[in-house]
């Protein structure tokens, strides 16, 4: 095959202005894929600290009311229901 610069020249210069079509077309697409700050969130939820004696408490009160949920506990002693959770199964302050 003979060299031929003038020709790949040519289309070198073609692929360069294509992939810079193609490079804006994307840099639209991307802005169009973002999404807006929320105008307002939900306030954190802060619990309070669970300790061993805190703990005590709760599994004494779940042996006193055993239909009480694990969040009507916790929102009793003032903590998540998953910790309540954990204390009941002795992940957290075993007996």
């Amino acid at each position: 095959m003979a060299s031929n610069i003038r020709e790949a020249r040519k289309l070198v210069e073609a692929a360069q202005r294509s992939l810079a079509q193609g490079q804006e077309s994307l840099d639209e697409a991307l802005g169009m894929m973002t999404r807006a700050s929320p105008v307002r969130r939900a306030p954190r939820k802060t619990t309070g600290k669970l300790t061993a004696d805190k703990a005590k408490k709760i599994r004494r009160y779940a042996k006193r009311y055993p239909q009480a949920s694990m969040r009507e506990i916790g929102n009793h002693f003032g903590v998540d229901g998953g910790r309540v959770s954990e204390v009941l199964t002795g992940q957290r302050f075993a007996e």
